[in-house]
């Protein structure tokens, strides 16, 4: 997942990117355990749903609002590889604090 959007960017033979955007996009797989896995298992059986939901609602507000609005913003000053890295660096972060 971290190195699927530096493909995008950097791989300019088609059949070679659609063989590592396949396999780089594998580990998308992993998302589930971000998103319920380890917070339901991290809290009291009694705090589930509100940790289940704090991590969805932070995931939806940051990635479907926040992060389009200021990747563009980055993207119209430095351009679209910079968009690459901050997803890049947006996939190592969620590794890293899970």
């Amino acid at each position: 997942a971290v190195c699927c959007p530096l493909f995008l960017s950097y791989v300019d033979n088609p059949w070679l990117l659609g063989v590592l955007v396949f396999l780089s996009y594998t580990g998308l797989g992993c998302f589930t355990l971000f998103m319920a896995t380890i917070p339901s298992e991290t809290v009291s059986p009694a705090r589930i749903a509100t940790a289940l939901g704090l991590v969805m609602g932070i995931g939806e507000v940051i990635g479907g609002c926040l992060a389009p609005f200021i990747a563009g913003l980055i993207a119209d000053r430095y351009g679209l590889v910079s968009v690459m890295w901050l997803a890049a660096a947006g996939a190592v972060c969620a590794g890293v604090l899970s």
